[in-house]
């Protein structure tokens, strides 16, 4: 008995209407397979123009509404049967189960499953009792339970024959019909389900392929968000780099200031010094002359001229560097292209070749297709690489796998392709084996190219000396006799 309320709990939370939060209450089914409460969906008409209009709350698919009538929708006959399951699950202070067959407000002690109703003590005693009832096939409400929801299933009545119930579906009016219908105007008719389980079949393939994409794009998600995030890694570990290369390079350059400097100032020094001892000789020399010229008397400068003469002569002849032996012109000369590329510097794309977009042409063929070759001759095939929109790459760097094997899957070439940096990558194969026929298979991270695997056949072709024609006796030199299987088919060159 716990396990039945637990199950009535379980399906009472799945039951509710997403738009009221609570149970459902005469559930509508919309053209999108969506449910919800009848009064709900009244609440959602929308008038335009002269048309009403619902927009589903679960995919947003405008529906039309006929006169703005929700009642004109069909019932959700599976949600009322489970409801009515929980009902019956629950227990007996909970339940909202009434006879079906009196006002009594009684609740059920049976279900006549031919009548599908519920009935009462009193109804049922009465029911076992009538002449058109009385065979009638009772369950009791623990049967009932076992037989689970159809067991509770209400009938539909036909609109236009009152008591007659729905049994039967008019094809050519796309609608379910009763006993009466088929005589008065639906004459084509149908009892069973087998157009509605096909097309189920069909949509169920379809459920498939889009849990697939779906998948994909999920995962295409979690790509884009790992390479989003290694792409940002890149970009940072690039601008250290260049970073850490202009600061050696400034500090070369600070390097190389300090060099300069030291070596003018030092140069600059020594000069001072040699023009601060200059003036110094010069301002005593001077002064000592002025003083013996004042103070001494003639004799004695008369004693001192030839010294102090020659003294001022030499310095007088004296030459020495007055302008700085050094210059201020140090200046920092910095390329502007480089500033204009660094404003520039780094592009972020997300385009990236895609396998199935990309094709394979042989020698200069058409894209795609493969035409016979000849035994011993070298064949050069070039990949084109294109993105997803069909656009062909302009450089390269991806790596395609390359195979060719002959009919009895042995692997004659296996190798990478030339990439060109172009978008177009080359590789060369020269076919030896007679009259075979080679598979060609190229991949992108696995995945093949457009139109890949490629099959072409390889043909012999052997020059000829001479040749006997059987008609008219003559001989020939100097033709080619393509041979096939070793058939003779001769083509002769005059």
């Amino acid at each position: 008995m716990a396990k039945s309320f637990i199950l009535a709990d379980n399906l009472a939370k799945e039951l509710e209407c997403a738009v009221c939060l609570e149970q459902y209450k005469e559930p509508k089914v919309l053209p999108c397979l969506h449910s919800f409460c009848k009064t709900c969906l009244a609440g959602l008409l929308n008038k335009q123009g002269k048309v009403w209009r619902i927009n589903c709350p679960a995919c947003r698919i405008s529906v039309e509404i006929p006169q703005g009538k929700v009642d004109s929708l069909p019932a959700n006959f599976f949600l009322n049967n489970l409801q009515s399951m929980i009902a019956l699950h629950g227990d007996s202070d909970r339940s909202n189960l009434e006879c079906d067959n009196c006002d009594s407000g009684d609740p059920p002690v049976n279900r006549c499953t031919t009548c599908c109703h519920f009935l009462c003590n009193f109804c049922t005693a009465g029911h076992k009792r009538g002449r058109n009832t009385k065979t009638h096939r009772l369950l009791s409400l623990e049967e009932a339970k076992e037989e689970g929801p159809i067991a509770v299933a209400r009938p539909t009545f036909c609109k236009e024959h009152e008591g007659e119930m729905l049994k039967l579906f008019c094809e050519t009016c796309d609608e379910a019909i009763c006993r009466d219908c088929t005589i008065v105007k639906h004459r084509c008719f149908f009892e069973g389900q087998g157009k509605c389980v096909e097309i189920l079949s069909e949509t169920k393939t379809k459920a498939s392929t889009l849990k697939e994409a779906l998948d994909g794009v999920s995962e295409m998600k979690r790509n884009v968000q790992s390479h989003a995030e290694q792409t940002v890694q890149e970009v940072i570990n690039c601008f250290q780099e260049l970073t850490t290369h202009l600061n050696t390079r400034r500090e070369e350059l600070i390097h190389d200031i300090e060099v300069i400097k030291k070596s003018e100032l030092k140069s600059l020094e020594i000069q001072q010094e040699e023009l601060e001892t200059a003036l110094g000789s010069v301002k005593s020399s001077v002064e000592f002359t002025e003083r013996a010229l004042e103070n001494g008397s003639e004799v004695e400068i008369l004693n001192m001229r030839k010294q102090m003469s020659c003294r001022l002569q030499e310095l007088n002849s004296a030459e020495w560097k007055l302008e700085p032996c050094a210059d201020d012109a140090m200046k920092f000369k910095a390329d502007k292209q480089l500033k204009q590329e660094v404003a520039t510097f780094g592009v972020i794309t997300n385009a990236a070749t895609h396998a199935g977009a990309s094709t394979v042409t042989m020698g200069h063929g058409s894209e795609g297709v493969m035409y016979n070759t000849l035994c011993g001759q070298s064949v050069e095939f070039t990949i084109i690489a294109k993105e997803q929109n069909g656009r062909k790459r302009a450089d390269g760097g991806d790596i395609f796998e390359v195979e060719i094997c002959t009919e009895a899957a042995e692997i004659v070439f296996n190798d990478s392709s030339k990439d060109c940096g172009n978008g177009t990558y080359n590789f060369c194969f020269t076919p030896y084996c007679r009259n075979m026929q080679y598979k060609l298979s190229v991949k992108l991270n696995g995945c093949h190219v457009n139109g890949s695997p490629f099959t072409w056949f390889n043909e012999i072709w052997k020059l000829c000396s001479e040749v006997h024609n059987e008609h008219d006796k003559t001989e020939h030199s100097g033709y080619i006799q393509l041979t096939t299987d070793w058939h003779d088919s001769k083509i002769l060159l005059f």
